[in-house]
């Protein structure tokens, strides 16, 4: 019985572990396509919010903790190198001056994201209405969301001019609306079908049939092994802009300072 036991749980950990990191792959390819940020002065929109809101639905806490962590390294990478707006460099800890402060904003404020949506969800799974409070709750994780990331600004980067007052108003704009509605129209929808439609219950227990570790196949050590040798290759450009740009927030907050309201 015992043995029974831990082969339940051991098969349970080993789905949720392939769970998240789908999702991360979703997060990788939206991040460095045009669907992940959009521009739109003074920091870019994303959507990468939204796996992570779908990872704490299903998985709780942790597992909305773990994707907020994948959204806000590949956050930072995308500072470092793709950054379209001055203004997003501020995620960058290479490219903005203060390192700690990047990393809280593009990092620490998601995983609180995750954390807190994990607790959220909790409270209307398996409620009447489920589908109606799951949107409800997404567009308002998606307004909290931006408020964690703008208070994060006020903090570390106070030179930006976001104050009290502009985070009130971000959270009002017509752009949040979007980007909370998009939100709250996938999120549910998603999760409903994987668990209450019959093509969604066929995918779940085609994807509980995997017997083997990813870690298991050379190929799969290999994917691990490129993927740690590909963080010089995001980090070394940073580097090498920071180097050769030392003014670092400083030259930020001039580029932004035409957009301050």
């Amino acid at each position: 019985m015992l043995f029974i036991m831990l082969d339940i749980h051991s098969r349970l950990w080993q789905r949720r572990f392939y769970t998240i990191v789908l999702l991360s792959a979703v997060e990788t390819v939206l991040a460095f396509s045009c669907f992940g940020f959009i521009s739109m002065p003074p920091i870019s929109l994303t959507t990468l919010h939204i796996p992570v809101l779908l990872a704490a639905l299903v998985y709780g806490r942790w597992g909305g903790a773990v994707l907020g962590a994948v959204f806000g390294v590949l956050s930072a990478c995308v500072a470092t190198n793709l950054s379209f707006i001055p203004a997003d460099r501020v995620f960058s800890p290479f490219l903005s001056g203060n390192p700690l402060g990047s990393i809280v904003s593009a990092v620490g404020t998601r995983i609180l994201l995750g954390w807190i949506a994990g607790w959220a969800f909790g409270l209307v799974k398996h409620t009447a209405h489920e589908g109606l409070k799951i949107g409800l709750v997404s567009y308002l994780l998606t307004g909290l969301h931006g408020l964690l990331v703008f208070a994060s600004f006020h903090v570390f980067f106070p030179g930006l001019g976001f104050t009290p007052l502009y985070l009130i108003e971000r959270i009002a704009s017509l752009a949040n609306l979007y980007d909370g509605c998009l939100a709250a129209i996938l999120v549910p929808q998603i999760y409903l079908w994987l668990f209450c439609s019959s093509s969604g219950k066929k995918f779940r227990h085609i994807f509980s049939q995997t017997d083997t570790m990813i870690f298991d196949t050379a190929k799969s050590r290999l994917l691990l092994a490129f993927s740690g040798g590909a963080f010089p290759d995001f980090a070394g450009p940073g580097l090498a802009f920071y180097q050769s740009d030392p003014a670092g927030l400083d030259g930020i907050a001039g580029e932004y300072a035409g957009w301050t309201v």
